[in-house]
């Protein structure tokens, strides 16, 4: 059984993300402009597709970066802040719907779908923390990231209501890189160093992330003060 889990354990995780995305987007329809359960079902197995692939593209990038060439058969969760909102903004113009509302939404959907993500690397037992000095123990990277998803999402549920239009993905986008940049530093990296590759798409991520946070708020209170 445990060997079964083991084997098929992506699939599971972006099932039970698939499922766990219907119930988000249902509850955001009206953002969205859905009508009826069916097409929040595959408005979530659209974001659920889209989001697989990129990471599976990002980790081909980043083989490609340290030299071991171009493959799809590794994710990087990366390629969710990075790739899937570049194929979200095509999908958004293309049915009609407001950009910033498609993010605000897929912000949400992508906390669960990223925490199922770490608790597949605990079964499969990829992306591990490095032993603690002196002892038999490693680092709890994973579990810490998992406890991170949790309180990020509450902190976009909690500001639902009186966020600015399209902050949420720039929000969780600052958060996880700052968040990454950190964990990385007890992570096993691919190359054996304390500093790789992943710091710099975390630093980039948290940049990118605040700047456009900010940027947006700062629209919005011109926008308030003008009117």
């Amino acid at each position: 059984m445990t060997e079964l889990l083991r084997e098929n354990s992506n699939l599971i995780a972006v099932l039970t993300g698939w499922i766990a995305g219907c119930f988000i987007v249902y509850r955001q329809r009206d953002v969205l402009k859905l009508r009826g359960a069916l097409p929040c079902a595959l408005t979530a197995a659209l974001f659920s597709a889209l989001s697989v692939l990129s990471a599976m593209l990002f980790a081909g990038i980043e083989g490609l970066l340290g030299g071991q060439g171009f493959s799809l058969g590794a994710v990087s969760l990366y390629g969710c802040f990075f790739i899937c909102p570049l194929m979200l903004r095509i999908l958004a113009k293309a049915g009609r719907r407001t950009y910033a509302d498609v993010m605000d939404v897929y912000a949400l959907y992508a906390v669960p779908s990223l925490f199922l993500m770490r608790c597949n690397c605990l079964i499969s037992g990829c992306c591990s923390g490095r032993q603690i000095p002196g002892t038999l123990m490693h680092w709890p990277t994973r579990e810490a990231e998992m406890v991170f998803y949790a309180i990020v999402f509450a902190l976009l549920l909690k500001r639902e209501k009186g966020r600015v239009r399209g902050t949420q993905f720039p929000y969780l986008t600052a958060l996880y890189g700052a968040f990454r940049f950190v964990c990385e530093w007890f992570r096993v990296s691919g190359n054996g160093t304390y500093l790789h590759l992943a710091h710099g798409w975390s630093l980039i991520a948290a940049f990118t992330g605040y700047s456009l946070y900010t940027e947006l708020n700062r629209k919005k209170k011109q926008t308030v003060q003008r009117g």
